[in-house]
Order: C-alpha cells, then structure tokens, then sequence
C-alpha cells in the first residue's frame, strides 16, 4: 500500500499518456456487450510479458513505474493486465471456475459513473483506491459515464495455494483446452469438470 500511495500520480500519468498507443487484446470475453472493454497483459504466471498479441512490447521503458511495482516481489502474483473499459459498456456477470485468487484493481482512471459487482456488492470506482475480491463470485461492471475507466490488475493466489500448484493446474487446463469444440468455452470448468469430461 506504501508504494502505491507513493507512486500512484506517477503510474496514472504514464498510463494515460501511454494509452493512445497500447496494442489491446480484443475479443468478446465472457458477453462483454461492446468491443470496447480491452486487457493489456504485463505478467502472467511468474514472467513477464513482453511478444504477442495484446502485449506492450517495452512496457519496463514506456511504463517503469508500474513495471517496478509488480517485479517489486509481490507474493503469490499470477497474473496482471492494464484492463481498460470505454464509456457506454457494461461487462456481463462472470466468474472465474477456480477458486485460486484474490482479484485486486487498483483504479487509475475512473468516471463517477463507472462501478463493479462482485457478488451482493457494489463498488464505485474512485482513482486510486484498491477494489478487492474472490475472482470465483459472480461480478460485473460498467462504464455510463463520459470518460474511459484504467485499472492495473492484479491476480494473488489464495494463501492455500502456491505458484507451483497454480502452474500444475495450468498444465492440466492447457493439454485438456483443445477438446472443447467452442473458443474460451472450457473457462466455465473447474479442473475437476475438465477432468471428468475427458
């Protein structure tokens, strides 16, 4: 929280100034009504991200405060994005089918007209405040206001897992994902559905 608190204007400005030239991941995910909610990946599993689709390719140059800060050591980090959501869109209820982690936006750009539900809850998004949940409940979001919503997201596996066992159920998810006849259809099974289907 310390080095947020201290380098938060410095990572909301290089964000924002970067934002125009951000190569966005696009795709319709889990009933998103609009194409114009975007993830950009920095670190994923343990490694960071820097080739392919949806990537910043020099984001420890373009963005170094924020590269600082999720190489910083944060424990139990599997994954974090830049997710970017337009005026006028609403992200349909989803939830994760693991019970693996904690989801924690950190707001950097926020609209008074912009809020996520996670479960019964709703939050408002207010720049540079945590929002915090089980990435397991059902949540939503939306965007009716006038001006863009920027959160750096951030994945932390629960205290009963370790890295190790988050990268064993990725193996397992990864070598059963080319069975499902539909793109992206296999994120609504746990491992252990995955497992009794194949």
């Amino acid at each position: 929280l310390q080095k947020i608190e201290e380098h938060f204007e410095q990572m909301k400005t290089e964000v924002v100034n970067y934002k125009g030239r951000f190569e966005y991941e696009n795709r319709d995910y889990k009933g998103n009504t609009k194409d114009n909610w975007t993830a950009t990946l920095l670190y994923v599993q343990g490694k960071n991200i820097n080739t392919g689709k949806g990537i910043i390719p020099n984001f420890h140059k373009d963005i170094p405060s924020i590269s600082k800060f999720i190489n910083s050591g944060i424990p139990n980090l599997s994954m974090s994005a830049i997710s970017i959501m337009e005026p006028n869109t609403h992200i349909k209820t989803h939830s994760d089918a693991e019970n693996l982690c904690y989801r924690i936006q950190l707001v950097l750009k926020a609209d008074k007209n912009a809020a996520l539900q996670s479960a019964d809850k709703i939050a408002h998004y207010k720049e540079g405040e945590l929002i915090i949940f089980r990435h397991s409940d059902f949540h939503e979001a939306w965007n009716y206001g006038d001006s863009e919503r920027i959160v750096l997201v951030m994945d932390i596996l629960l205290p009963s897992f370790d890295m190790q066992d988050f990268l064993d159920l990725r193996r397992i998810q990864n070598k059963l994902r080319p069975y499902y006849k539909k793109e992206y259809e296999w994120e609504k099974d746990t491992i252990f559905d995955m497992i009794k289907k194949f």
